[in-house]
């Protein structure tokens, strides 16, 4: 979920959509003892304890969480680790999101430019 929630924001800047902000989506997983995994495989988070995955929308920008969702066993105080983990982690990405879409307008004028 994390990768289309970063790629329906790409979309929308690539078809010139006005924004307040780009959408990068990120997950984590929780594990038992208290270690947290970036863009985690399907169902690493799950299992007994507390454990769990966190999968956020955010306008880092703004540092704004647009969507999320949280699925597993996650006390109050892990659940608040997990999506500051997620948030950082979204935050981090925000420059290769950046990056991509100054290419394709650099790709763009250039095809404009040729025509």
């Amino acid at each position: 979920m994390a990768a289309a929630l970063t790629a329906s924001g790409l979309a929308l800047a690539n078809a010139g959509v006005h924004m307040f902000d780009l959408v990068v989506g990120a997950a984590v997983s929780l594990e038992t003892d208290d270690q947290i995994r970036v863009d985690p495989e399907r169902g690493e988070g799950w299992g007994e304890g507390d454990k769990g995955e966190v999968t956020i929308g955010l306008l880092p920008t703004l540092d704004q969480v647009v969507a999320c969702l949280a699925e597993g066993r996650l006390p109050p105080p892990k659940l608040a680790s997990a999506l500051a983990s997620a948030s950082s982690a979204a935050s981090a990405l925000l420059p290769v999101v950046q990056q991509t879409i100054a290419d394709n307008v650099r790709k763009r004028k250039l095809e404009e430019a040729q025509q």
